[in-house]
């Protein structure tokens, strides 16, 4: 994975101009479409004039590299940038700080100068305070009170309202419209103060290797001059804080202890950092409730092949496009717009995989949830067609709509799992890895994930990352009709048996579709008996919310959701050929129940189905009728 983001940051450096600190440049996160867009908030500080002026820009896509947006400092440490997301850093001290770590020259006099000028010393307690004096800013009134200087931060709090509200009423800005806050000095940006550009080169590398040593690059392998410290890494992917994880225990002491578990080379230190910074920023997505980074790469290099940005935003593009509907129709939009820059990388999807890193990030703490390795994209074109083939499937057995097209994150949707509660999302992460590198599936796990779905949906069950919504009982029908469809993608894709002994029935005995649904989703006899079981309960239903008995359906109470045994299920076939005859029906569904009677019979005394399998193939039955009736039903309103 290392070696991935290694050559992503080579590739990134080789396209930006202007050098290393560039390519460390940060996206800012705006705002929903709908929204107005954020500002930066630019103090230009003219030290001749003694005038300290604000402007308010939009937010562009330009506006990080011109700002030299890059981070703030990691760790407890003094804050030193010019550009900061927080303008308290801008407030208390980063001029002071940067001025104070400059070498001579003429950006460290020009600081001094503002720093005399511009800011005061404010003692708080037993600290003492830099602060900007903002009754300086023109438009801002001189009269400013400031607030008690009871305890620093506190006191640093205070100040900081104070500003925005005097913003506010000067300007008509509030601290919410803001992403960034920048010092720009006679007029000019951070990214155009050579000193400070060089500065930042600097702090950024050359101090991780003040206590260097000589050895062997974990990553590259060459023998070079080595640092251990990746504390300005934006991901930790390695822990050096806690001396139980550095080798003899030797810690930070000397050059040994986490230096021998792992250590960096200059160059490899400089595309690390900017490959992270460009996962950051360009290759970072969300599936499945968790964040994570596509870390594109090639097995091998094919001749006069590459990785460039082009075909890493490709890659992106490519992978997510199975993640929704909406992104696979997008998706394919592009591709016939622009179908000669397709056939291009179409020829490397053989030679390139994916990596797959599932984080998530807690008050600044980085923590790797699962690493799914080397997803050949040969793979996702191969899910990318059955998904369009199982779709298909649905639309000629149930009619048109996206409801059959299962995405990666609708089926996320389909397993439900209890919301907090890490062991689940591992589950979860771990049958997506299943089915990304074609690993088996046991049919049971999912059957008894789908079996959850029923009953979050009959019992309103809350806690889950699936939800009743306000029709639970629809909910249900399409739920489990789509878990058949999953089941679908799983045998298509190799990854779960198909069922042994297709059910064979006399033509013309049952409902056309219902023959029909069961032959093309390939049902044994066994769970045919239940889907025909299951769908007289749907048609027993139907009755009994016409009655007016309610919208639950009593009979559906003569289901456990948990599991049933064969027992149970035969009890319950007798239940619903009494129930048949009580809402008059039966004469319309004899056939029906005579063909479900014969195939129980005939397996009944060596029963291959599990409890969980009996429910959830008789539930299938019960959605595929309810979802009839009812498309059925709105089909002839919409006609009439």
């Amino acid at each position: 994975m290392l070696e991935g983001v290694r050559q992503i940051g080579k590739t990134y450096r080789g396209s930006v101009e202007g050098g290393f600190a560039f390519s460390l440049i940060k996206e800012v996160e705006q705002r929903k479409e709908t929204q107005s867009k954020k500002h930066l908030l630019r103090l230009d500080f003219w030290p001749k004039e003694d005038n300290l002026e604000l402007s308010f820009l939009e937010i562009n896509e330009r506006t990080s590299g011109e700002y030299l947006w890059v981070g703030h400092r990691k760790g407890n440490v003094p804050q030193d940038r010019l550009t900061a997301s927080n303008v308290q850093y801008i407030l208390f001290g980063s001029l002071f700080n940067l001025k104070n770590s400059l070498p001579k020259g003429r950006l460290k006099e020009t600081l001094e100068e503002l720093v005399k000028r511009f800011f005061v010393q404010v003692k708080v307690k037993d600290k003492t305070l830099q602060v900007l004096d903002f009754r300086k800013i023109k438009g801002f009134p001189p009269d400013v009170p400031w607030p008690p200087r009871e305890e620093p931060k506190k006191f640093q709090s205070e100040y900081k309202k104070i500003f925005f509200r005097h913003l506010k009423d000067s300007f008509g800005f509030s601290e919410d419209d803001f992403g960034l806050f920048a010092i720009t000095i006679e007029g000019k940006k951070p990214s155009e103060i050579e000193e400070y550009v060089a500065y930042l080169e600097q702090a950024m590398i050359e101090e991780q290797f003040e206590e260097s040593l000589h050895g062997i690059c974990s990553v590259c392998g060459q023998k070079e001059e080595l640092t251990w410290d990746t504390t300005s890494f934006p991901d930790k992917f390695y822990i050096t804080k806690l001396i139980i994880f550095s080798s003899e225990l030797l810690g930070k002491k000397g050059k040994e202890g986490f230096a021998k578990n792992f250590a960096l080379c200059r160059e490899c230190y400089r595309e690390l950092l900017t490959g992270m910074n460009y996962l950051r920023n360009y290759l970072n997505t969300q599936l499945a409730g968790n964040t994570l980074y596509l870390i594109p790469g090639l097995f091998f290099h094919p001749v006069g092949k590459t990785l460039t940005e082009k075909w890493m935003d490709f890659s992106k593009r490519y992978f997510t496009s199975t993640f929704t509907p909406e992104a696979f129709l997008e998706f394919e939009e592009k591709v016939e717009q622009k179908l000669e820059d397709y056939r291009e990388f179409e020829e490397l999807i053989d030679y390139t995989y994916v990596d797959l890193l599932f984080y998530s990030i807690n008050q600044s703490a980085f923590k790797i949830k699962k690493l799914i390795r080397e997803v050949p994209l040969r793979r996702v074109r191969a899910i990318k067609g059955v998904f369009r083939e199982v779709q298909k499937l649905g639309e000629e057995l149930l009619g048109n709509g996206k409801d059959w097209f299962l995405s990666l994150n609708g089926m996320y949707y389909l397993l439900p799992i209890r919301s907090g509660e890490e062991v689940e999302h591992r589950k979860i992460l771990e049958l997506y890895e299943s089915l990304f590198l074609g690993y088996p599936v046991d049919r049971k796990i999912l059957v008894r994930f789908f079996l959850t779905l029923a009953q979050v949906y009959f019992f309103e069950r809350q806690g889950y990352n699936v939800k009743p919504g306000s029709n639970p009982g629809w909910r249900l029908v399409q739920g489990i009709l789509r878990t058949q469809f999953m089941l679908k993608v799983f045998e298509k894709l190799s990854l779960i048996e198909r069922s042994e002994g297709m059910v064979a029935i006399e033509s013309g005995v049952l409902p056309e579709d219902v023959e029909q649904y069961m032959r093309r989703m390939g049902y044994s006899e066994e769970e045919a008996a239940l889907f025909l079981l299951g769908y007289l309960i749907g048609e027993i239903g139907a009755q009994q919310v016409q009655g007016g008995d309610s919208d639950k359906k009593p009979i559906l109470n003569k289901v456990n959701f948990n599991g049933m045994s064969a027992k149970k299920i035969i009890t319950l076939s007798s239940e619903v050929f009494e129930k048949l005859d009580q809402y008059r029906i039966r004469r319309y569904h004899e056939k029906t129940f005579a063909v479900m009677k014969g195939l129980m019979d005939a397996h009944i005394r060596d029963w291959h189905l599990s409890e969980a399998e009996n429910v959830y193939y008789l539930l299938s039955g019960y959605a595929f009728c309810t979802y009839k009736m009812v498309t059925w039903k709105k089909g002839k309103e919409e006609g009439e």
